[in-house]
């Protein structure tokens, strides 16, 4: 027979034991780096704590074991900066578990933490780089970035060609450049507006010219834009170039503008028109500048370089930019800004009866409005017809007549603004049950009195018929009416 022995022992209701202290882990998961491994100075680091006789209420987080701070989370992301010249640093990280009756852990846990500062980065935008031809003034757009933070970026830097290299302001992403004189050749002195831009509208922001020129720009010659940025830790980006390109200086203080598709016809009539009178012209082609798919084109380069001119000459047609919007509606508002500054500009487009009223065009030139196609119903012109001065204003009385060469459909004459003064009248052969204006050319006066934009809603190398006629006008313009 088995007896089975049974011990009891009984328990003492002595004094409870004192509350214990929590306990606290800490962890990362690459902490063991060194050398060119060591973390970058964005570190997040995890912890944990556990109490026997009660639970976790939060914990204190020190770098020196003097100054705590409290927390909830488990986690927390750090951004370490480090100081001038400084590449690597060591961090001395504790963290102590405070329980619900507000005990500490008296050994906190603790974690050496290798950092080390990233350089930044910087590239111009590839997409707005200088064409292999650039006339006079051009503008570069960059981005930079550091992942220990772009606000840790302190400088930028930028150098033409083999000049020196010179600080920009400090928040700057674009610059615009302007030669001190544009008319030089060879090396010159350049004037550099910084400014802030964004996409996708790339207006220029905060802009403001650098106190002092900078040198190493070649007129007339082959430029590169290099780039370097550094940060508060003084380590720099590798460099970036820009494209090479070249850039032509100003030749003439009378620019010709181009913005017309398979426009050989009309540039041979307007180059023999002015060529007549001897006459020094610069002339660009806006789709060589990519105006038609480059927004920063109107907002950057093309004010600049209208400034640089004392007159301005811009032949149109139909061609829109990307968005579908005319370009030379997106060209008026810098045309505007120029007149307002002392431009003279003369401009010949042609303008449809299927114009929506809402263009910016009926507010930003002499044109108030049209009378619209409808259908079949329009306004054309012919081979012969005659457009005139308005014999109502005695002082055009004297300029010829012109003559139309070609079958213009969808025309619109218009009803002028009522601050413009009437200039050429061309009665249109109206189709259908179409009825308006006569009104092709109208011109603004300044607040002075002086002329300073003259518009044509047909184009006029379509009425060449007697050319010496057309080349009169467009001369007496240029030379006669903006001669103030």
């Amino acid at each position: 027979m088995l007896f089975g022995l049974f011990l009891f022992l009984g328990c003492d209701n002595g004094e409870p034991l004192p509350n214990q202290n929590p306990q606290t882990s800490i962890f990362l998961d690459q902490i063991n780096l060194t050398g060119k491994d060591r973390l970058t100075s964005v570190v997040r680091v995890f912890w944990s704590g556990t109490d026997q006789d009660g639970y976790i209420q939060g914990f204190e987080i020190s770098f020196d074991q003097q100054q705590w701070s409290f927390t909830t989370e488990y986690d927390s992301t750090f951004r370490f900066v480090l100081g001038q010249g400084g590449g690597t640093a060591d961090i001395d990280l504790y963290v102590r578990s405070v329980d619900n009756q507000g005990l500490v852990d008296e050994s906190p846990a603790y974690l050496k933490i290798p950092i080390k500062n990233t350089p930044p980065k910087v590239e111009f935008l590839a997409d707005f780089q200088p064409v292999d031809t650039t006339n006079t003034v051009f503008s570069l757009i960059w981005e930079a970035t550091d992942l220990d933070g772009d606000e840790t970026i302190d400088s930028t830097y930028i150098k033409f060609n083999d000049g020196p290299w010179t600080a920009l302001s400090r928040n700057a992403n674009a610059i615009r450049v302007v030669p001190v004189d544009p008319m030089a050749t060879g090396p010159a002195d350049a004037r550099v507006f910084t400014s802030f831009t964004s996409a996708p509208s790339y207006t220029v922001n905060f802009e403001q010219e650098e106190p002092m020129p900078f040198e190493g720009l070649i007129l007339n010659g082959s430029n590169t834009v290099y780039i370097q940025v550094r940060d508060k830790a003084g380590s720099d980006s590798p460099l970036d170039t820009s494209s090479t390109f070249f850039l032509k200086p100003q030749t003439s203080n009378f620019l010709m503008i181009e913005s017309l598709l398979g426009g050989n016809r009309a540039e041979g009539v307007y180059k023999e028109a002015f060529d007549q009178n001897g006459r020094d012209y610069d002339f660009i082609n806006l789709f060589d500048n990519n105006a038609d798919e480059d927004i920063r084109y109107w907002s950057f380069n093309f004010r600049l370089l209208l400034d640089l001119y004392d007159r301005v000459f811009w032949y149109s047609g139909q061609e829109t930019f990307s968005s579908g919007v005319l370009l030379l509606e997106i060209g008026m508002f810098p045309v505007v800004e120029y007149l307002n500054d002392g431009g003279k500009i003369m401009i010949t487009t042609y303008i449809t009866g299927d114009i929506p009223n809402t263009s910016a065009l009926f507010n930003l030139t002499p044109m108030d409005s049209i009378s619209p196609r409808e259908g079949t119903n329009q306004a054309r012109y012919f081979a012969g017809d005659i457009a005139w001065p308005d014999s109502a204003d005695p002082e055009l009385s004297d300029y010829s007549q012109l003559i139309c060469s070609s079958t213009i459909l969808n025309a619109a004459p218009y009803y002028r603004n009522p601050q413009a003064r009437s200039f050429y009248i061309a009665p249109a052969t109206g189709t259908g049950n179409w009825s308006g204006p006569d009104q092709i050319g109208a011109y603004f006066e300044n607040l002075d009195g002086n002329p300073n934009f003259f518009f044509f809603s047909v184009e006029l190398h379509l009425f060449d018929q007697d050319q010496a006629a057309l080349a009169d006008m467009l001369n007496r313009v240029i030379d006669g009416e903006f001669d103030w």
